[in-house]
């Protein structure tokens, strides 16, 4: 009953999805916009002691931006607890993810271990103004928020959309003959098409367009419709200009600039949670990207060769080099940052190399606690994250473990690629609603064409009856996750005598979890805060080392030592407390002198 990417054999399961004469909002079960703000509401009247909720930016279409906070009162305790950032829906045109982040919520909600010692915040829907069009006629499925663009940059915008020309209550797509065309009739099925392959002989015969028409005269068709920023790319990292749905710069569009703001002024947080089009825990993030450096094979200069005495004909990795660095200095605090900065490096494109190890190390896992749940069928791979999306900010910029579920993908067979699989799944629903079948129409500018495709949402949103048993079975590997955040405690503290009342005090730090703290990419940006260990007594001389020491880094199920020397008049207790926003506190007491 669980089963996550099965194709479930239902006799209604697209009755409401794929038929749009019936009211998207109130037919759908999706909540709209609209349900989510009576949603929070709501829950925020029945919880108010651990339920707190924010408008933190208004859309460009003039819709709030809602943020919630599950969590006891931080004054309670007088510290500050580790939080977690959930974010749904940037795309907008993903409601399962809008109801991953309810369904999150309302599991925390229900059992105050979750909460006890955490924080959760969690942003329900990232792109109010996109969502809006899951629930709107004709469907289509947009990204784009309302931000005006003119995308053409011609004296207009916003004036050449798509239209509905069949009137069936979709846009789908056109095919039109024509000489310069790139596509052909795919051999697998004649529904699909495929880009024709020059390499083998192949000749293009069709032009794809959007359905619609070119309302400006300009000789492009659906090329400047409304809106403009697809708020799950307007971010900084590897941000493209001059796109179509990207945004004027990162940050251009209210959603995205109020989300970094937010994140930067919470230092606590701890982990950041995506649910959207990408799958961090099925697929880890992908690396290979070409820039200034690939640190996976860093090649070095003859002259800094020499000044390091290491082989110039040879690559090295970044964590190779910070090691061979370190064995020469115990002493130093060399870094990769340091290392990077030092060598001309450029900026971090890629995963590093020791986060690629729990991010391997969960998704391995994750696909076990899928099967032990019943998913057994093989899926289409994730999509990958693109440039600018939240995804990729979050672990390049903020430095904290960053997770993300798709929540739901299409079942495989064989050597399927993901049109086949729609189709395939399309093909087993009732009526084959899915796909639109290709049918001649006479375009006003084009001719004779063909309208036709998959219907908008088919591969991204299953049908609503199927969210409990999805979300039962993979919200629950989000609260494991929350388990695993970097767990550092005070291991050993041990006094050494050196006479005159002078001691050498040796501190051991732990971190009992796997995730370093902070992530390798966390220690090159230096963005997530150190932990503090603090000598709380006052009758303390320092002879080596100060009262409040930080400790940037401690590896996964590691230890570090840091020592100090103090000089006490006579013999006491010593306590000696560790505080960190994101890994925990804790604290000890030893005597001194006896």
């Amino acid at each position: 009953m669980k089963r996550f990417f099965v194709l479930l054999n239902c006799t209604l399961l697209l009755s409401i999805l794929f038929f749009p004469d019936i009211s998207r909002a109130q037919a759908s079960g999706y909540k709209s916009p609209e349900q989510v703000l009576s949603w929070i509401k709501e829950v925020g009247e029945k919880h108010p002691d651990i339920f707190t909720s924010s408008n933190i930016a208004s859309s460009p279409g003039d819709r709030p931006l809602y943020l919630i906070r599950i969590g006891k009162n931080p004054e309670a305790n007088n510290v500050a607890n580790p939080s977690i950032f959930v974010a749904a829906n940037f795309e907008g045109n993903r409601p399962l993810s809008t109801e991953g982040a309810i369904f999150l919520s309302e599991t925390i909600l229900s059992d105050p271990a979750l909460y006890e010692s955490m924080n959760w915040y969690i942003l329900p829907l990232g792109n109010p103004d996109a969502a809006t069009k899951f629930f709107s006629t004709p469907l289509i499925d947009d990204s784009r928020n309302d931000f005006p663009t003119n995308d053409d940059l011609d004296d207009q915008t916003d004036e050449d959309g798509v239209n509905d020309l069949n009137g069936d209550g979709w846009i789908t797509k056109m095919r039109a003959s024509h000489p310069g065309g790139e596509w052909i009739i795919s051999d697998s099925d004649p529904r699909l098409m495929r880009k024709a392959d020059p390499g083998k002989g192949e000749q293009g015969v069709y032009k794809i367009y959007s359905e619609g028409t070119d309302d400006d005269g300009d000789g492009l068709y659906n090329e400047d419709g409304p809106g403009g920023t697809n708020v799950g790319i307007n971010f900084p990292q590897l941000f493209k200009h001059y796109t179509a749905d990207g945004g004027r710069f990162p940050g251009s569009t209210p959603e995205s600039y109020a989300i970094m703001k937010f994140v930067f002024e919470h230092p606590e947080i701890a982990m950041i949670v995506s649910f959207g089009s990408t799958n961090w825990c099925y697929t880890p993030p992908r690396g290979g990207r070409k820039g200034e450096a690939d640190l996976s094979k860093i090649s070095l200069s003859e002259r800094q060769a020499r000044q390091f005495n290491l082989d110039q004909t040879r690559t090295y990795t970044l964590t190779e080099l910070v090691n061979i660095f370190k064995a020469e200095n115990p002493q130093s605090n060399m870094d990769e940052s340091m290392i990077a900065g030092f060598l001309g490096l450029g900026a971090a494109l890629n995963p590093q190399e020791g986060d690629l190890r729990f991010y391997e190390k969960y998704a391995k896992e994750y696909k076990t606690f899928l099967k032990e749940g019943g998913s057994l069928e093989e899926r289409i791979e994730p999509e990958p994250a693109q440039d600018g999306s939240f995804e990729l900010w979050g672990y390049f910029h903020v430095g904290v473990p960053v997770f993300s579920m798709d929540l739901w993908g299409m079942s495989k067979k064989d050597s399927m690629n993901l049109e086949e699989a729609m189709l395939a799944y399309s093909d087993s629903m009732p009526g084959k609603k899915g796909f639109v079948e290709w049918e001649v129409f006479d375009h006003p500018t084009l001719g004779t064409v063909e309208i036709g495709g998959f219907a908008p949402y088919l591969g991204s949103t299953p049908p609503y009856e199927w969210t409990d048993s999805l979300l039962n079975l993979q919200i629950p590997w989000i609260l494991k996750l929350a388990g695993e955040l970097p767990d550092l405690h005070i291991y050993e503290i041990i006094p050494t005598a050196k006479g005159n009342g002078i001691y050498q005090l040796d501190i051991w730090i732990e971190n009992r979890a796997f995730i370093p703290f902070p992530t390798d990419m966390g220690s090159r940006n230096k963005q997530a805060a150190p932990a503090i260990l603090t000598l709380e007594e006052e009758q303390v001389e320092f002879i080596s080392g100060y009262r409040r020491t930080p400790i940037p880094r401690v590896a996964g199920n590691s230890r570090v030592k840091t020592s100090l020397i103090i000089r006490m008049e006579k013999p006491g207790n010593i306590t000696v407390k560790l505080e960190s926003l994101t890994a925990g506190h804790d604290r000890q007491t030893i005597k001194i002198g006896e």
